[in-house]
């Protein structure tokens, strides 16, 4: 059986339509960006470290203070631990972490911020310390990427 010109365009296009409908309502399901959780590598004006998000909203943080290379060369870091949670507006996403230090000098800094491609990225903006007001986390897997 043979299938004329005009035939074939129309199917072709009648799948080209379908695929475009399925493709556009099941984009915004797959990717979510507006979670943030895994193993981030930061830097901060107070130093640089590692920042832990949980999927159940809980943040573990250690911060080496000052931006040395070696390791041995200066003071001991600080660990903080606390909650976070992200918000998804129509300006994009963005996020909210309360982190606390274990006594007995028990301190608690909020950071503020957004969620950048699709969770990869956090940018830090606002802090009510210093230390934290401006920064930048990347996802472990995205400097790897795997």
């Amino acid at each position: 059986m043979t299938m004329t010109v005009g035939r074939a365009s129309r199917f072709s296009v009648a799948i080209g339509v379908a695929l475009i409908v399925l493709l556009s309502v099941a984009s915004p399901a797959l990717a979510d960006g507006c979670s943030a959780e895994g193993k981030f590598t930061f830097t901060v004006p107070a130093g640089f470290g590692f920042l832990f998000l949980s999927a159940d909203g809980t943040v573990e943080m250690g911060l080496v203070l000052g931006h040395d290379i070696c390791p041995v060369c200066g003071g001991a870091g600080r660990f903080f631990t606390g909650t976070y949670r992200t918000n998804a507006t129509d300006q994009g996403c963005s996020f909210e972490m309360v982190l606390s230090t274990p006594p007995p000098i028990a301190h608690t800094d909020k950071i503020a911020g957004v969620v950048a491609f699709e969770g990869r990225q956090i940018l830090f903006l606002v802090a009510t310390s210093p230390d934290f007001a401006s920064g930048l986390a990347l996802r472990n897997d995205a400097l790897t990427g795997r």
